[in-house]
Parts: structure tokens; C-alpha cells; sequence
């Protein structure tokens, strides 16, 4: 997945200068994770796709589209054909059924003269997987792109993959050493000027496996007040360190999330965690 803003691409590296904010601070809308219920499905299945963002109520704002195939990172997953991509209903998830998108999407390419024939997936091309392309985007009030995040969506063709993928599963999460995830019920942990806040996360190992090989997981932590030691983590039991610094005048509470991400598109988010920030 990826994001991206009118400001600067700087602001999408990890702080690389003190000027710019790292990527694990939530100051302004943010796109999380795009959660997928079916991570990796057939030609013929579906599948849900869900925004999770910060702040949670800006979800809904968003428009999605999909492509079923993209010429690749190097051009931000842009489709081969641009105008084939098929737009979807607009809200916080959106339902994709790739069979009928194919099939509109070769149409598409029909319409517009191109010689190259039908993309992998689409019935009458050789059988295998194809990684298609959902994309979620947010314009401002003069339509104007402010985020968009792309998540890669494996699709297998003619028949449903032999081992489908399954999003990771997030346990546990502690803060300061104490359970958050599931909740222990204690007082929220505190984030004091100058300190530094433990946080940890443990995911289910048995779902980042793949037909029995482990697979690779990656923990990212995010915080609205504070900053991030380093703030990511290799999984599945991975932690960083939120210090005490930049705080903001008046803010009394801040927010943890925590997302684990594997390396076949599965993704899965926890939080809001509160904890209290010194006056």
C-alpha cells in the first residue's frame, strides 16, 4: 500500500529532517491499512475491502476504484490502461467481485484499439495469478487528491488459489508492560515529557504461514502525540519505544495504533489505545 499527499514526498519518509513530520504521527488524515476480509481470492469469489484511517470518522470519505492490471510500483500501480479503471461505490468498505471488473476492463481495452490482447486473468489468457489493484482515494473540496493508498489484491484464474492467504492476527498489545490488547482493565499508561513509552505487539504466528513456509510480517506503530523511537518492527513479536518529545501544549491524551502487514497483502490493524500525556 501506499500514500501520498500534495505536500511534499518528503513528509513520506520517517522524519529524514527535523522539518517534516515521521510518518508514525498522526497530525492530519491518514489512511492506516485497506483491510481486505479475503485477502487473496479466486476469479469468480470476492471479497470486502475496508479504510481504516485516522481520524476513524474520515473513512467514509473516500472513493474507490479497481484495476485488474497495473503496470507496477514504479508508476504508483497505475493501470495499464487508465481509462479502464472501474470505479466502485464510494464508504468506509466497498465490495470486489473481480469476475464482472475483468470483464468490463477487457471490453475497455477492445473499445480503445489495443493490440496487445487480453491482460493475465481475463478468460482467454493463460491461467495463473494476476495481482490486481484496489485503490482508495480522498480529494479535498476542489477535488484535488490529498491521500490515496493502492492495496495489491491476488487473484488466481481459472480456479481459487490452492493455499488463499489469511490477514495477520494481531494478540496481544502492551504499553508500558501492561496488556492493552486483550484489556487488562489497569490505568491508562503515561506518556511523560521527556520519557519513554514501551510498546509491544504479538501477533498469531499460525496465521503469517503460507501452505506451511512462515512468511515475513511487519509491525508499524503510529501515535498522535509523542514520536517513535524507530516505528517499525519485524513480527511476529516486534516493539518501539514512543518518547516524550514534541508534545503539544493542551494535549492530555494521545492515541497508539498498531498494523501488522505480511508480504502477500494481508494486513490487520489494533487500536485506538489511550494513554495519558503529561500536562
Amino acid at each position: 500500500m501506499r500514500a501520498r499527499t500534495l505536500a511534499p514526498l518528503l513528509l513520506l519518509a520517517a522524519g529524514c529532517a527535523s522539518d517534516f513530520d515521521p510518518r508514525s504521527y498522526l497530525a492530519d488524515l491518514r489512511v492506516l491499512a485497506l483491510v481486505a476480509d479475503r485477502p487473496e481470492i479466486g476469479f469468480a469469489e470476492s471479497t470486502t475491502v475496508t479504510a481504516r484511517t485516522w481520524p476513524e470518522d474520515r473513512a467514509a470519505t473516500g472513493t474507490w476504484s479497481f484495476c485488474p492490471y497495473s503496470v507496477g510500483s514504479s508508476v504508483g500501480y497505475d493501470c495499464v490502461v487508465p481509462a479502464c479503471e472501474q470505479p466502485l461505490p464510494a464508504g468506509a468498505s466497498v465490495a470486489v467481485a473481480p469476475q464482472p471488473l475483468t470483464l468490463a476492463f477487457a471490453q475497455c481495452v477492445q473499445a480503445l484499439g489495443g493490440g496487445a490482447g487480453l491482460p493475465p486473468g481475463v478468460p482467454g489468457a493463460p491461467p495463473g495469478r494476476v495481482e490486481t489493484v484496489v485503490r482508495y482515494t480522498v480529494r479535498d473540496a476542489a477535488g484535488a487528491v490529498t491521500r490515496e493508498a493502492v492495496l495489491r489484491l491476488p487473484v488466481t484464474y481459472p480456479d481459487p488459489p490452492a493455499s488463499p492467504n489469511h490477514n495477520p492476527v494481531i494478540l496481544r498489545v502492551e504499553i508500558d508492560g501492561q496488556a492493552v490488547l486483550p484489556p487488562s482493565g489497569g490505568a491508562p499508561a503515561r506518556l511523560v515529557r521527556g520519557g519513554k513509552l514501551p510498546v509491544r505487539a504479538v501477533l498469531d504466528a499460525p496465521e503469517i504461514t503460507s501452505g506451511g513456509t512462515p512468511e515475513g510480517s511487519v509491525l508499524s506503530f503510529y501515535a498522535t502525540a509523542g514520536r517513535f523511537d524507530f516505528d517499525r518492527a519485524i513480527g511476529p513479536d516486534g516493539s518501539a519505544e514512543l518518547e516524550g518529545k514534541e508534545l503539544v501544549a493542551g494535549v492530555t491524551t494521545a492515541q497508539i495504533w498498531v498494523v501488522a502487514r505480511d508480504l502477500r497483502g494481508g494486513q490487520a490493524v489494533a487500536g485506538p489505545f489511550d494513554v495519558e500525556v503529561q500536562p
